[in-house]
């Protein structure tokens, strides 16, 4: 009976086409194998003084329907982890069923310490037990938390289309980038409006620094020391709108990176009146 079951397995391997044809009779061959062991076992030790060619050829025959049956699931193993991985969204794509998340709710975990997420793309991580293990020092990663990580990669490029990099990130991804963000400098509902003159009053370059941009407010003090300019060369910003800052500097102007950094930092709307047309 064992020695019909072991046949019908390599039978059923021999006849199957499909990578998951091959595991499912591989594992009929494993199970069948392993059981024609176990006999061939149990009749050894009953004629251990006469040993019988069946049981050995049994044995023989077991050991190798155990071996191919074991190659066929492995080889099914493999074909199916290298579908899956074609299957993968790249790093930073929408991925369906994730909870989205708003850049405002973002911008609210950035403890360094205990609380840390980053957005890449339409992509949101939540990074905080990547921190102890990433090569970087704490601080310098400080300058990425609760923000979009383009600028970071930027200003590290060796993270930059990095397959490593972004396989590591895409293992701490919790949500998507909620599409309907308003678009950088747009009015946002229920933020606190300020004055213009309000604005100008923030522009001590070593303690507090607001700019404007379009309608939007923003506290950018604490990004002067993360910048890779100069300080003196932000401040010229300081307390009024970055338009002709931007002017001045093209490589912001319509940047998303920058817009989206910018907009990370957000605290209100510019008072209509003020707004520039």
């Amino acid at each position: 009976m064992r020695g019909a079951a072991l046949r019908v397995a390599v039978l059923q391997c021999q006849g199957a086409s499909s990578g998951h044809a091959m595991a499912v009779a591989g594992k009929s061959l494993v199970a069948a194998s392993w059981r024609g062991l176990r006999t061939t076992n149990a009749l050894n030790q009953k004629t251990e003084a006469k040993r019988s060619r069946v049981p050995l050829l049994a044995g023989g025959l077991a050991a190798a329907g155990l071996a191919v049956g074991i190659t066929y699931y492995l080889f099914d193993g493999e074909k199916e982890q290298v579908v899956e991985q074609k299957k993968r969204p790249q790093a930073g794509e929408r991925v369906q069923g994730l909870k989205d998340y708003s850049a405002d709710e973002i911008a609210r975990h950035n403890k360094i310490d205990s609380d840390v997420w980053v957005s890449y793309r339409d992509g949101v991580y939540d990074i905080t037990k990547l921190i102890p293990k990433h090569p970087s020092k704490k601080e310098v990663i400080a300058s990425a938390a609760g923000k979009p990580v383009e600028p970071f990669f930027d200003k590290y490029p060796v993270h930059k289309g990095n397959p490593h990099v972004l396989d590591w990130l895409e293992s701490f991804r919790i949500g998507n980038l909620r599409e309907k963000n308003p678009s950088a400098g747009d009015r946002v509902a229920g933020l606190r409006e300020y004055s213009a003159a309000e604005v100008a009053t923030h522009a001590d370059p070593d303690q507090d620094v607001w700019v404007t941009y379009r309608n939007g407010v923003y506290d950018i003090t604490k990004l002067i020391p993360k910048h890779p300019s100069d300080k003196e060369i932000i401040v010229q910003a300081a307390g009024g709108p970055v338009e002709p800052f931007w002017e001045a500097y093209p490589v912001h102007k319509d940047n998303p990176h920058v817009l989206g950094w910018l907009e990370s930092l957000r605290i209100g709307n510019l008072r209509e009146k003020d707004v520039r047309k």
